[in-house]
């Protein structure tokens, strides 16, 4: 009796599990059905084309322009201004008079010399006519000529000492500001104004890094650059500094341009553009196409496997960024597509809808303008 009591239990135990097993698998077959149902997932994205580029790898240095020429001009004798012969900021023209001392002492001492001056050439012309004539001797001829000569020494030294008191312009050019104004006094050496010189031609000073200054010489050509990216003007390097520098390890460099392609005042700042190699070839994709991560830099390739486009990761290196592209210097072909707008969304083996045609490379196709490393 036992023994069939725990036959029924047993029995009951086997038909619950039984039934529950059947119940669960039939559960699971109808969830992986409804799953196989719907579509699979899949992300809209806009197709880019790896496209063919020539590189040059180039070196953007910060840059000043300088005048060809530039004076401080101060004064060289200390005096009570009595006249201003410029206006703040004003063009002037070489020879000018920007400031003049009062000199009425100087004056006074150049008369008196030029009448000693004369009365030692009436003398000297009195001891010619004696020796002539046998009436005198030489030795006051000698003292005439003497006390001539001494007279217009004199003369030069007193008019030296005027000239010293005057500020004249040494070039064409352009002055500074200044609230100089007659009867002010001035101390030696006081600075009247700054003189930038105006000509064709202005100079840009700029330093590289002694790598790359190592491609840099005299007739080189560079690149003068807007702060939008613009190119102003090119130029042409006319000197380099005799060393480089100790705690930057860069070397300076000088180059002409045309003033009115630059457009800048001296002292402006401008970025200067000197290639530092050959060029290359590489290729370039839509900015928004490449992905920043710990592991690297990545673009997803859009590939066709069974009929279906999906996301194939891509690791690349990335060079400089020119306006909205980028440069890959490995890890793309030219002619790949790639995900553009949109590449954000994806992971490797997405399934991938594109919100326009495939781009075909186009054979032949013109490169993208030259890109800089910076």
């Amino acid at each position: 009796m036992a023994l069939k009591g725990w036959v029924i239990v047993v029995g009951g135990i086997v038909a619950a599990t039984a039934g529950l097993a059947w119940f669960k698998t039939d559960q699971i077959m109808t969830a992986i059905a409804m799953g196989e149902a719907f579509p699979e997932l899949h992300e809209t994205v806009e197709p880019a084309i790896a496209a063919p580029v020539t590189w040059t790898p180039t070196t953007v240095a910060a840059g000043t322009v300088v005048s060809v020429q530039r004076a401080d001009l101060r004064t060289e004798a200390a005096g009570t201004i009595r006249e201003v012969g410029f206006a703040p900021g004003a063009a002037v023209t070489k020879g000018q008079v920007l400031i003049r001392l009062d000199t009425e002492i100087e004056e006074a001492e150049l008369r008196a010399a030029r009448a000693e001056a004369q009365l030692a050439r009436a003398n000297l012309d009195r001891a010619r006519s004696l020796v002539k004539s046998r009436a005198g001797t030489e030795a006051n001829l000698d003292r005439a000529r003497a006390d001539l000569e001494a007279a217009e020494a004199q003369i030069a030294l007193i008019q030296a000492r005027i000239d010293r008191r005057v500020v004249k312009a040494p070039f064409d050019g352009r002055t500074g500001l200044h609230n100089w104004a007659v009867g002010q006094y001035l101390e030696e050496g006081t600075n009247v104004t700054p003189l930038e010189g105006t000509s064709e031609t202005l100079h840009v000073d700029f330093a590289v890094p002694q790598d790359a200054a190592s491609l840099l010489r005299e007739g080189s050509t560079v690149e003068l650059l807007a702060p939008d990216g613009r190119v102003l003007a090119p130029a042409t390097i006319v000197a380099a500094n005799a060393g480089v520098t100790r705690t930057g390890r860069t070397l300076s460099f000088r180059a002409a341009a045309p003033a009115a392609g630059v457009g800048l005042r001296p002292g402006a700042y401008v970025d200067v553009r000197a290639a530092i190699g050959a060029p290359l070839t590489a290729v370039s994709v839509p900015l928004t196409a490449v992905r920043r991560a710990p592991y690297g830099d990545h673009v997803f390739r859009i590939v066709e496997k069974d009929g279906q486009l999906r996301a194939a990761q891509a690791l690349v290196k990335t060079g400089p960024i020119e306006g909205d592209r980028i440069l890959i210097l490995s890890g793309l072909a030219v002619g790949d597509r790639i995900a553009g707008v949109g590449a954000f969304k994806l992971r490797d083996g997405l399934l991938v809808k594109t919100s326009a045609p495939m781009p075909q490379p186009e054979p032949g196709a013109a490169p993208v303008p030259q890109v800089s490393a910076r």
